[in-house]
């Protein structure tokens, strides 16, 4: 049941990921800001959603490879439960 409401936590988190990118972001601001903003927001929904890890990659207009992000552990474990 954990697993399940993980995935759906998950699931949740990429859709307002691809909606708060599109909204937010324009193509013209592909610098600093978005890479600090992209990576506060999985930073915080990832401990919000009690997600072990989230790796995500974002591609901008005229570079050639895209932006890496990551948050978290591969050790579900180390996740404490809410107290």
């Amino acid at each position: 049941m954990s697993r399940k409401l993980n995935v759906n936590a998950l699931l949740t988190f990429l859709i307002l990921i691809a909606i708060i990118f599109h909204t937010q972001f324009s193509y013209a601001e592909c610098g600093q800001n978005l890479n600090e903003g992209i990576q506060k927001i999985i930073d915080e929904d990832r401990i919000k959603y009690r997600i072990p890890g989230i790796q995500v990659s974002i591609s901008c207009p005229g570079e050639s490879s895209p932006r890496n992000f990551v948050s978290g552990t591969t050790t579900e474990e180390l996740i404490k439960p809410d107290k």
